[in-house]
């Protein structure tokens, strides 16, 4: 799932960057954004992350809000805070070159063929839907995805970018590193703070390159199983109940994309005697979208985004 962070530490104090670093705004289509006027300072003891607090006038702050409000819900924008941290802006370039250049021919093995049965069909229009970008070569795009933690966490996780911590199970959707399409259903997993009464949700520039997108036809076949090994109904084939074991990103691909949505203890007509929470469902019945990419370097933040839980 996305996993809250366990990661402790935190820092108030900060210094000042004379100069206006590069943030990754260009390579998602906005380069206009790269020229804000803010004023960036360095977090002590997260050496190469530099954060700006964001002025609501901002056309920065107005992008951003317009985004929020697609997938907020009720959960209310109460200020932003820019994000560039160095060393991940430049392993997400590398990365998208890497991953285009992985594709450059269709008989390569990374083209991995989604099905054509409607559910994976549907699945990939759905995803494709959510392009901001296109990459420096053929089939890699980029797209916005959110990621919830405790706040105490976020300069920590914005400077390595989110993990696979597995800290309860090796994933649903395989064991690699979870974000979401919509803020709401990232803020989740972003409890307000004490002192502040704020969750906060990271939105990142995320790399996808080739997708398998989950569904019940081809990801729910019965291989899953629970800690005393019985049959885990209700959970695909690539959730594993063993934070050790987790299930590899498939073959040929770099992301998995799964449309959910919420079904509790009741799968296809059957009371469960467990909640099988957020499973794949088919895309007209999506509530959320969860993605999982197979590494750090294809995730890069551009802002912390605090809230007001709705």
């Amino acid at each position: 799932r996305l996993k809250q962070d366990c990661f402790s530490g935190d820092s108030a104090i900060a210094f000042a960057v004379p100069q206006v670093p590069e943030t990754i705004w260009n390579v998602v289509g906005q380069p206009q954004l790269d020229s804000e006027d803010l004023n960036w300072v360095e977090q002590q003891g997260f050496d190469g992350l530099l954060t700006a607090a964001v002025p609501k006038s901002s056309a920065l702050f107005q992008y951003i809000q317009g985004f929020w409000n697609v997938s907020s819900a009720a959960n209310v924008l109460t200020r932003v805070e820019a994000v560039c941290a160095i060393a991940a802006r430049r392993a997400f370039k590398t990365q998208l070159e890497l991953l285009s250049a992985g594709r450059s021919s269709s008989s390569t093995p990374l083209m991995a063929p989604t099905p054509s049965d409607p559910d994976s069909q549907a699945g990939l229009k759905a995803l494709q839907a959510r392009f901001v970008a296109r990459g420096p070569g053929p089939n890699v795009n980029v797209a916005f995805t959110w990621h919830g933690t405790r706040t105490c966490n976020r300069y920590v996780v914005c400077k390595s970018c989110p993990r696979a911590l597995r800290s309860t199970d090796g994933g649903y959707f395989g064991g690699d590193i979870y974000t979401a399409f919509e803020a709401s259903y990232a803020g989740q997993y972003a409890p307000p703070d004490i002192e502040t009464g704020e969750g906060v949700v990271i939105l990142l520039a995320t790399a996808i390159g080739r997708a398998h997108i989950v569904t019940q036809t081809h990801d729910y076949t019965g291989q899953a199983r629970l800690p005393d090994g019985s049959l885990a109904i209700g959970f695909s084939d690539l959730f594993s109940a063993d934070p050790r074991r987790a299930v590899a990103m498939l073959p040929g691909f770099d992301n998995h994309f799964i449309p959910v949505k919420h079904y509790g203890s009741m799968w296809q007509g059957t009371v469960l005697p467990y909640d099988v929470d957020y499973q794949a469902c088919p895309a007209h019945e999506a509530t959320a979208h969860e993605l999982v990419s197979h590494g750090a370097s294809q995730l890069c933040p551009l802002a912390l985004c605090y809230f007001r839980h709705g």
